[in-house]
């Protein structure tokens, strides 16, 4: 009569069976009196009492509960042994569960809907604008002057100007005034977004950089009929923005003789962007007439910053640069072949001609603050 087996026999005649598959499989002899191949007393290592599978059931099933026991609370698995959830965890996962979208967390009332700032309705110049902060503008904080398109001029009186390009052909202006801190500028122009030099988009300055000061700043932005070749090598060009700066009529500049039509009458600052196709460079050359309305040879140090993208033409002034403000301003546009022949020049100003008034900017700032 065979022998109850207890569980340590079971243990033993798992680890014999699976010795005697490995051996079958390899070929390998076994003897008989092997105490690993026979069981005790005399079992063969594949004889199993009835017993025995019982036991055997209920000795796996303890080593898989044992090694992992999970309770299932609320619909979350818990693992037995882990770490309690921390006090900002359960209130988190308590808030999340009873708010429902849209709705303030800490309130339970419903969020305001979230609606963009107002934009310039160009998406090149409003990432321009926004790409350094400049964003929420309306229709109060910034002033939008319409070009006539196909009127181009020389600056000879009644002359039709032999260039006729789009580039040099204004479509719109759109001046607006800010107020920016400290932080501001220096994010914005302490050779961060916008450094001089920068050619993706291109950024141009004066010769001589000064920092751009706190206070009030004046963006133009002016757009053309089509982007502008920022390295063109057949055409030279001249992008500029001219103010009565002082107020006093008396040193404006005044036209010589038979330039009747010459862009910069009536101005005595003039900031002038200059690309010479040439050496395929940019500078942005300041002048500041003198009292007599004449004008000095050296370009003056400026905090001006010039940036080009695609069709527009965007000039950020400090106005602590200007006599008074504001300042009434005018912007030109003008290609020629390098020695401004007139065979190969055009141009266009804003407005229909420059006999015509300098605009007003607007004197509203929009504060925008760097922290």
């Amino acid at each position: 009569m065979r022998q109850r087996w207890t569980a340590t026999d079971v243990a033993r005649w798992l680890r014999r069976r699976r010795k005697k598959r490995i051996a079958l499989a390899t070929g390998q002899m076994v003897s008989p009196g092997d105490p690993d191949f026979y069981g005790p007393e005399g079992h063969r290592g594949d004889e199993f009492p009835a017993g025995g599978c019982l036991i055997a059931v209920i000795i796996i099933a303890v080593i898989i509960l044992g090694s992992c026991w999970v309770v299932f609370n609320d619909g979350e698995a818990e693992i037995i042994g882990s770490p309690p959830p921390t006090s900002a965890s359960s209130s988190s996962s308590s808030s999340s569960s009873s708010s429902s979208p849209g709705s303030d967390a800490t309130t339970g009332t419903e969020a305001p809907p979230v609606t963009p700032p107002p934009t310039t309705g160009d998406p090149v110049l409003d990432d321009v604008l926004q790409a350094i902060g400049l964003g929420g503008l309306d229709s109060t904080e910034k002033r939008e002057l319409s070009d006539l398109v196909g009127d181009l001029i020389d600056s000879l009186l009644g002359v039709s100007p032999p260039y006729q390009g789009a580039d040099v052909e204004i479509k719109r202006t759109i001046a607006i005034l800010f107020e920016v801190d400290h932080v501001f500028q220096l994010n914005a122009f302490g050779n961060t977004v916008y450094p001089c030099g920068d050619t993706n988009p291109l950024v141009v300055c004066a010769n001589e950089v000064l920092e751009m000061p706190a206070g009030e700043m004046l963006v133009v932005a002016v757009e053309m009929a089509t982007d502008i070749p920022t390295a063109s090598t057949e055409r030279s060009y001249i992008y500029s923005i001219v103010f009565d700066s002082d107020g006093d009529g008396a040193n404006d500049w005044v036209f010589n003789p038979p330039f009747e039509w010459d862009y910069f009458q009536g101005a005595d600052r003039w900031y002038q962007a200059v690309y010479d196709h040439a050496t395929g460079t940019w500078l942005v050359d300041l002048t500041q007439l003198t009292a007599d309305g004449s004008f000095p040879q050296a370009s003056e140090a400026s905090a001006v910053r010039l940036v080009i993208d695609g069709p527009w033409v965007v000039w950020f002034i400090p106005t602590s640069e200007f006599g008074v403000y504001p300042a009434p301003f005018r912007v030109t546009a003008f290609g020629h072949d390098g020695f401004f022949s007139e065979a190969s020049r055009g141009g266009d100003v804003m407005g229909a001609d420059p006999t015509e008034p300098l605009v007003d900017p607007p004197t509203e700032p929009a504060f925008v603050s760097g922290d």
